[in-house]
């Protein structure tokens, strides 16, 4: 057998293993190179999935809590993680309003502001969510679809949207960010608010 034979007739395994040889060649290469920049000779291999989140955010919680304040939480916390590092309700928090209005499983960001009403206050009249002008009203930032889904001309995708685009600065920004059209916003500025 001449070396073209032996060529023709065990091609596939002689490629198969030739580019096995090159890929352990460069993954050698790789390897002293990655260790050389790293100085310490280890590999570091990182895994990333969407699920976990690094890094931490501030949120302010006010009203009717056993410890009002700044907090800082890991990214992805909820609502509930927030009122459990700040000690929970407190005796004169409004439980039902916080039942209505809050997802104590929504996702927190970074800068928000929760205020938590008193049932009632000194002076012995009900109090419901004030905004930041003294308006009661739907807190944008943090209400659920389906609280979203009541105010008029607001349905499920417009609430889907509405939500998506959190956090607000300004009852404004609903136009800009959410595309919620002038006509419906003119309709329910009144009915909703930031807090």
């Amino acid at each position: 057998m001449n070396l073209d034979e032996v060529l023709q007739k065990y091609q596939l395994p002689l490629a198969v293993g030739l580019a096995g040889a090159i890929l352990v060649g460069v993954g050698v290469f790789l390897i002293k190179s990655g260790q050389s920049s790293h100085g310490e000779g280890a590999v570091e291999i990182l895994s990333v999935s969407p699920e976990v989140q690094t890094g931490s955010i501030f949120v302010d919680l006010e009203g009717a809590v056993e410890s009002p304040g700044v907090y800082e939480l890991p990214s992805g916390s909820r609502i509930n993680d927030l009122l459990i590092r700040a000690g929970g309700l407190s005796a004169k928090a409004d439980r039902e309003w916080v039942s209505k209005n809050l997802n104590l499983a929504q996702k927190l960001s970074d800068g928000a502001k929760l205020f938590i009403p008193e049932t009632v206050d000194e002076a012995g009249e009900a109090r419901r969510s004030p905004g930041e002008d003294g308006r009661e009203g739907i807190n944008i930032n943090i209400a659920s679809a389906v609280l979203l889904d009541t105010l008029w001309g607001i349905g499920e995708s417009r609430a889907a949207a509405i939500i998506a685009n959190r956090p607000y600065q300004t009852l404004e920004e609903l136009m800009t960010k959410a595309g919620i059209p002038k006509n419906v916003f003119e309709r329910i500025k009144e009915e909703i608010t930031l807090y």
